[in-house]
């Protein structure tokens, strides 16, 4: 097997897992703090914002500045998709359902982006990937059908969710075409950049208008949230995108949007060990099946248009 695609597939098993953690660490920010999730995301991106800088400042990053207004579109378009809208969405759909549900529905999100890959980039994908990716997905279905409650408020969460999948798939498919312009580092820098000058506005607007500034500062002061909050920005926030899109540099849309969904079973996991929220035996299916997905999918073979992404040092 290729380097690359080796690379490819460990960065994103690891920024499955990472991703995994993050709606259990979100969801132990809202338990202990009374903060919303607009202002837990503003921190969070923040500290992201000011790592890159970090990193550009001391040389050890560099961003190109040479590009066309087109080509920066296509970068705010992904920043504004993943994570600004994706976690706005993501995040408040926990207010509504369980970290694990979150999760498992989120996984729809390979099915979307491997249709809008084959649509968007011509991607060919094999008969037997198509398979597998069902097969996760049915694996998801499973799940949130015996799980399914009528009239209840849970619909507003999985209605937020399937925007959330919208969005994300459609990074992925913008990501995959940036790569052949920008590095992974600079699609990774305007992906903090953009959610931070959003959130952040939003989150001291709204407090000025509120006259409660102050509680903001006293979020920043909470001292039991210091480590989820620092797994988010940088570990979920940082490493995990840019894991992400080095995975999408290196592997066709179908491997690596099936490669996400590693993240369903560590929040599913995390979910049930961590945050105690029951594990019923269908849940248990549904997370066996999707596994088998995600095995077939990448071991399938699959023709994907070259990339001229440029090569991560």
């Amino acid at each position: 097997m290729a380097k690359g695609k080796w690379i490819g597939y460990l960065s994103g098993v690891g920024c499955g897992i990472i991703f995994g953690f993050s709606w259990f660490s979100m969801k132990k920010i809202l338990l202990l703090s009374s903060a919303s999730v607009v202002d837990v995301l503003s921190i969070r991106y923040l500290i992201c914002s000011l790592l890159v800088l970090c990193l550009i400042l001391t040389g050890k990053r560099k961003i190109s500045f040479k590009y066309s207004k087109k080509e920066i579109g296509l970068l705010f378009l992904i920043g504004l998709l993943q994570p600004t809208m994706y976690n706005i969405l993501e995040f408040s759909a926990l207010n509504y359902i369980s970290s694990s549900e979150t999760a498992i529905l989120c996984s729809l999100t390979p099915l979307v982006a491997t249709v809008l890959g084959a649509i968007v980039l011509g991607e060919t994908t094999s008969k037997k990937q198509i398979f597998f990716v069902f097969l996760s997905m049915a694996g998801v279905c499973i799940i949130n059908v015996f799980d399914f409650a009528p009239n209840s408020s849970a619909g507003i969460g999985r209605a937020m969710v399937v925007a959330c999948v919208l969005c994300g798939a459609a990074s992925r498919v913008a990501s995959r075409r940036a790569h052949k312009i920008f590095s992974s580092f600079e699609i990774t820098s305007i992906m903090m950049f953009i959610p931070t000058c959003v959130f952040l506005s939003i989150s001291i607007i709204t407090h000025l208008l509120d006259n409660s500034l102050s509680e903001y500062f006293a979020l920043l002061g909470n001292s039991s949230i210091y480590v989820y909050i620092l797994f988010l920005s940088v570990g979920c926030g940082f490493l995990g995108f840019y894991l992400n899109n080095v995975c999408i540099n290196h592997l066709p849309i179908a491997q690596s949007s099936v490669l996400a969904l590693v993240s369903t079973i560590v929040a599913i996991l995390g979910g049930v060990f961590l945050l105690d929220e029951n594990m019923s035996w269908y849940d248990i299916l549904g997370c066996t099946i999707i596994i088998i997905g995600i095995t077939g999918c990448n071991l399938s073979r699959v023709t994907a248009i070259p990339s001229k992404s440029k090569i991560e040092k």
